[in-house]
């Protein structure tokens, strides 16, 4: 289930080369984590 929440980001930590991890704070939910993946960047001639 996808839910829409607003939030405050409160850090970031790099997990690996695909995804970091935010430490997001948020009315509903409290501070909560989420991995997030990093999008691949276009190769440029």
């Amino acid at each position: 289930m996808l839910q829409k929440i607003n939030g405050i980001v409160i850090h970031i930590i790099k997990y690996n080369d695909s995804f970091n991890i935010a430490d997001i704070f948020t009315r509903e939910k409290g501070r909560a984590s989420f991995l997030v993946r990093i999008p691949k960047s276009e190769k440029r001639e």
